[in-house]
């Protein structure tokens, strides 16, 4: 069993006018659950329309809606640019996401699953603290870092701080960066190298680290590219998914940008 807690979203397009579903936690758990693996989506929606309409997405996908809660207020709401096909976020209304803690069923469920997703953004601080300190027994603890990232105590979007500061209670850390992070993540995995640690940089491919080897991927040439919204979320999936299956770190590399390069074919996260 996988676990995904985090974020879920209505993405609006405002060129297209399209409002779909989103949230690096939701897109990452989609990906798991369409692959036929086990996942427990953890996360939070207003009651507004957008909260009724994201639960029946989820459920669509066949993914249970048990530890979503409905809370009083709006839904997480994420404005989007595309420029070319690269997406840019712009406008970010967290809504009740901020009121949102994990359950302590799903806490307790902890140690009976293989691995715990989370990302490190904004409006998270509070669950993101509770799953770094809970009990999890042998379940793999897999952080997001984001650029796009406000979290109280570092600057926006300091990535390499933000892993720095956390790198001893989590197992792998993926980062959403830019090439020049590549020497100080490097410097970090060399410091702790049973950790795994992850740099997606885009159109300059991905870089991975682990136990003193040094991994690199170049980027897949996506012919017709749409959009890039959730191809990071992609990635993580297609990563974990092969790392579960093979526990081959260059094999997972490859199958996370596969994945991510399938989901630039079209608008939307998935």
């Amino acid at each position: 069993m996988i676990i995904s807690i985090g974020d879920i979203t209505i993405d609006h397009f405002t060129v297209s006018g399209h409002k779909l579903p989103g949230g690096i936690a939701t897109n990452f758990a989609v990906h798991i659950r369409r692959a036929g693996e086990e996942v427990v989506l953890v996360s939070a929606v207003g009651t507004d329309r957008f909260g009724v309409e994201l639960l029946e997405q989820v459920k669509r996908e066949h993914i249970s809606i048990q530890y979503i809660q409905e809370l009083p207020g709006a839904t997480s709401f994420q404005k989007i640019k595309i420029r070319g096909h690269e997406r840019e976020f712009f406008g970010f209304r967290p809504g009740v996401i901020t009121e949102f803690e994990v359950p302590t069923e799903v806490l307790e469920l902890f140690p009976s699953a293989w691995l715990i997703f989370t990302p490190l953004s904004d409006g998270l601080e509070t669950s993101f603290n509770q799953i770094i300190n809970a009990e999890r027994g042998d379940a793999l603890l897999a952080v997001d870092f984001s650029r796009d990232a406000d979290i109280y105590g570092f600057s926006h979007g300091d990535v390499i701080a933000m892993v720095d500061h956390y790198i001893d209670r989590i197992d792998i850390a993926m980062v959403g960066g830019i090439s020049s992070d590549e020497d100080a993540l490097e410097a970090i995995a060399s410091a702790h190298p049973q950790k795994i640690m992850i740099l997606t940089a885009g159109s300059k491919g991905s870089i991975a680290w682990h136990q003193g080897t040094r991994y690199i991927q170049p980027p897949q040439w996506i012919a017709e590219a749409v959009d890039t919204t959730g191809c990071g979320d992609a990635f993580r999936a297609g990563f974990i998914l092969e790392y579960k299956k093979s526990g081959d770190i260059q094999k997972s590399l490859l199958a996370g940008t596969t994945l991510a390069s399938s989901v630039a074919g079209y608008i939307g996260a998935f």
